[in-house]
């Protein structure tokens, strides 16, 4: 809630909503059952293992900063792999050879649909076809998104028209949650289109919102020193309370250790490097 607060305090102007993650993962499950059973031929796709776990048809994709555009006003942000897993195409490929032709996605939303067109684009390509998508969180306009794709929509949560923002709490601050903020990536020799993880020291790049420049995420330029002070500021505060529960001092360095150990069984497929702090990856918050 200090977090809430604090962006109230910084954006009066905008709402924020404060998501219960249990909850809404037990949506996403129940919606998961209703699609599998009005599309019975289909195999479910899983792009988020948070709200999506234990399925054996997974898509390693996410939304990577382009590096090269990091002093625009307006960073590239574009499709491509999970640090650590191979590219789109050749994961595309590699479900149809394993005989999947028709599919049911399931994601932690739908923003402005440009993932999804990018997904359906390579997936169609090796003769997969989506039947239906199933999303965590999804704007107002994502049915008309899905619609014009032909693809049915099952959402768990729908958001107000035109949604400023949404960002798991975990991406506001280094140390504290391991992989939490941006993986930032360069554009791929092979395939311009599709944006690589930059690896540094042979690890994947990944820096919280406030560690970043303005234009990384929806803070506004000149609110984004108050933002970044704020985070700073509750990152302190973890810290101190975080000792004062376990009885001892906690020094700044020891955050990612200790949240390693708690968050670390979530999701550790890779290891990810936060400003030089290298820390497994994890999809889970607010524990």
């Amino acid at each position: 809630m200090k977090l809430t607060n604090g962006i109230n305090e910084i954006l009066p102007e905008v709402p924020v909503w404060l998501i219960d993650v249990d909850k809404l993962q037990n949506r996403c499950g129940e919606l998961k059952k209703v699609a599998v059973e009005k599309y019975p031929v289909s195999a479910f796709l899983s792009l988020d293992n948070l709200y999506f776990p234990g399925n054996e048809y997974k898509l390693q994709v996410t939304r990577i900063l382009d590096w090269d555009t990091k002093d625009l006003p307006a960073p590239v942000r574009s499709p491509g792999a999970r640090p650590g897993f191979l590219p789109p195409k050749e994961q595309a490929a590699a479900l149809a050879k394993q005989g999947v032709n028709k599919v049911i996605i399931g994601d932690a939303g739908i923003f402005d649909g440009g993932t999804l067109k990018f997904i359906k684009s390579i997936l169609n390509a090796n003769g997969i076809q989506i039947e239906a998508f199933v999303g965590a969180i999804c704007g107002a306009n994502a049915s008309g998104i899905t619609s014009g794709l032909y693809i049915d929509l099952f959402p768990a949560i729908e958001l107000i028209a035109g949604p400023y923002e949404w960002i798991e709490s975990r991406d506001f601050f280094d140390g504290i949650v391991p992989g939490g903020g941006i993986v930032v990536g360069k554009k791929s020799k092979i395939d311009p289109q599709v944006l690589k993880p930059y690896y540094k020291n042979g690890k994947p790049t990944c820096i919280p919102y406030n560690r970043g420049f303005p234009g990384w995420s929806s803070i506004p330029e000149e609110k984004f020193e108050e933002f970044k002070n704020l985070c700073q500021g509750l990152r302190e505060t973890i810290r101190i309370e975080l000792g004062e529960s376990l009885g001892r001092d906690i020094q700044p360095d020891d955050l990612a250790k200790i949240s390693q150990a708690y968050f670390g069984q979530v999701r550790g497929e890779i290891p990810v490097s936060i400003n030089g702090s290298i820390s497994p990856t994890t999809i889970s918050w607010d524990k």
